[in-house]
């Protein structure tokens, strides 16, 4: 009997999800294009408890496919930046904001960026941190 109202139920509800129920021309998905970091953005710092450091491998939300190549030919320019970034935040301030609302912190990077490089990427992402 179950079995028998799944079939059903996609029978009815598949042609819908396949085809959509607006009727009207299709929104074309959105197509992400990513610029990521080759390497990991390391940073060092000091705290109370001593010495650590700070690793993140990060992503820039871009527009096209150029922009990619063009993210690519300043990559030690935009390491640069963020590194700067970094450096002159006291850990107490960057710890909070990556892991509670990493939005944030992605735009903190992505103004210094802006600001370094003279290109704003669309959006920061964090595929990783790790912080020893």
């Amino acid at each position: 009997m179950i079995r028998c109202i799944c079939i059903l139920t996609m029978a009815l509800v598949g042609p819908l999800l396949l085809f959509g129920c607006g009727g009207g021309d299709a929104e074309e998905p959105e197509i992400f294009y990513g610029y990521s970091f080759p390497d990991p953005i390391i940073t060092n710092f000091d705290t109370e408890s001593g010495k650590g450091y700070l690793s993140m491998s990060i992503v820039l939300q871009v527009g096209s496919d150029q922009e990619i190549n063009d993210y690519g030919s300043k990559a030690p320019r935009l390491k640069h930046a963020v590194v700067t970034f970094l450096a002159k935040k006291e850990t107490q301030e960057i710890l909070p904001d990556l892991v509670q609302d990493p939005i944030k912190m992605g735009e903190y990077i992505q103004e210094a960026i802006k600001e370094e490089v003279g290109v704003e990427p669309k959006k920061v992402m964090f595929e990783s941190f790790i912080r020893q």
